[in-house]
């Protein structure tokens, strides 16, 4: 899996995670060569993206923007670390692990897959894929 990062600033620890998250949910879920682009934003670029395209006035952490091109590629990420940070909190795993995790969602959502009126199957394959790559962590 290509993951193609565009940041306007040095993130590179947020960037190795998204990047870590989208080729190890490639690896589970047997992708063949395929080609992402993520997009770095910070909160008010992603909220105006999500304004745009979602009708929604905030910001948030991820946005998907699946392709309708050529074989292979399968679309835009937009992922917010300030917002994932914001929503996260203090929570007990280290931001990149959630930077991890929104990746996959985004990912998952490239595919087709939709929360929103799928009955849990989105939730289902995160779970699923984030207990393979904690498997193959603990493996290392």
């Amino acid at each position: 899996m290509r993951v193609e990062i565009v940041s306007e600033e040095d993130q590179r620890e947020p960037a190795a995670a998204i990047a870590a998250g989208v080729r190890g949910a490639a690896r589970v879920l047997g992708l063949p060569r395929a080609t992402v682009t993520v997009k770095l934003t910070d909160p008010e670029e992603m909220r105006r993206l999500n304004r745009t395209w979602r009708g929604r006035d905030l910001p948030t952490d991820v946005l998907s923007f699946p392709a309708h091109g050529p074989a292979g590629y399968l679309g835009d990420l937009a992922i917010c670390p300030a917002e994932a940070a914001r929503r996260a909190g203090r929570g007990r795993r280290p931001a990149t692990r959630d930077l991890e995790a929104l990746a996959i969602h985004g990912l998952l959502h490239l595919l087709g897959f939709d929360h929103e009126r799928d009955d849990g199957e989105m939730e289902r394959a995160e779970r699923e894929i984030g207990r393979r790559l904690r498997a193959r962590r603990r493996r290392r």
